[in-house]
């Protein structure tokens, strides 16, 4: 079956990664074997970064969201360029709704986990509020950057639409995780780092 997308993002970025490249190794892709991503960018939220001079931080994120950009605007092109027939359209489009399942499967996982702390009382109010809005941002940068790849990848996308774009909404989300864990108190941020 073809793998496209395997969003491990979660692993993917909602426990502090930031690689959402796909692959595609099945034997039935071998058209699509040209557009696999064996790249490694990635970002990790650890303690540290937080002990590190904030403009030096988001230099850095920065420069991961411009490289995640670039691949990813490569890899859609890739296979935007294979000229799919219908049919292995909607088998990508299957495939795709697939994993995009499985990646709001693990952004529920990390949001349960995430409020957990709130459910035990370790928490503030503004805490649990900054929580909440955070994982509806979240959700919904996900959801903008699978829509415009799904919209490349099968050809109806906006002709105006960039690898730039692709850029600010990676760097969107690095900078909204990095905004999250920085508004915690420093002692539920080591506790919610640890556990990722």
């Amino acid at each position: 079956m073809l793998r496209i997308f395997s969003f491990y993002f979660f692993a993917l970025f909602a426990l502090h990664s930031a690689d959402l490249l796909f692959s595609l190794p099945d034997a039935k892709a071998t058209r699509f074997a040209k557009c696999d991503s064996t790249s490694s960018i990635g970002f990790s939220f650890t303690e540290s970064i937080f002990q590190s001079k904030r403009e030096e931080t988001l230099k850095n994120i920065e420069k991961v969201a411009e490289e995640l950009g670039k691949e990813r605007w490569k890899q859609i092109n890739c296979v935007n360029s294979l000229n799919l027939s219908s049919e292995e359209k909607l088998q990508l489009e299957s495939v795709l709704e697939f994993y995009r399942q499985k990646e709001l499967e693990l952004l529920e996982f990390n949001s349960n986990y995430l409020l957990h702390f709130d459910r035990i009382n370790k928490m503030s109010a503004e805490e649990t509020l900054l929580t909440n809005q955070f994982l509806n941002a979240k959700k919904d940068l996900y959801a903008l950057l699978y829509k415009r790849s799904m919209e490349y990848m099968l050809a109806q996308g906006d002709k105006f639409f960039q690898q730039k774009d692709y850029k600010n909404i990676y760097l969107s989300l690095l900078r909204l995780h990095y905004e999250y864990y920085s508004n915690l108190s420093p002692s539920l941020r080591k506790e919610i780092l640890k556990g990722l």
